[in-house]
């Protein structure tokens, strides 16, 4: 008999768990991105943003909202930096 996290009989104990788990995770996640990026779209077009198709894109719609925020161009690089980038959004 093993011992530790990987032994069979636990794996065999969580696997009911995981089969339900994982699809219903991954179905909350992509309900969710698909919901953010047509607000994020119809955000875009009724304030006449040029391609408001980027917004299906996630680091690009967060350059999205701050254009048409009318922020700097300046702030768009500061997402990049983990911790200013932050306090930018």
């Amino acid at each position: 008999m093993t011992a530790g996290l990987l032994n069979p009989e636990l794996l065999y104990l969580f696997k009911p768990f995981l089969d339900v788990f994982i699809p219903v995770f991954l179905f909350i996640i992509i309900s969710l991105y698909f919901y953010f990026s047509l607000v994020f779209v119809s955000i875009a077009k009724k304030l006449k943003y040029n391609k408001p198709w980027l917004a299906w894109i996630p680091i690009i719609r967060r350059v999205i909202i701050l254009q048409l925020a009318d922020f700097s161009w300046l702030w768009i690089f500061l997402i990049l930096v983990p911790i200013i980038g932050w306090l930018a959004l």
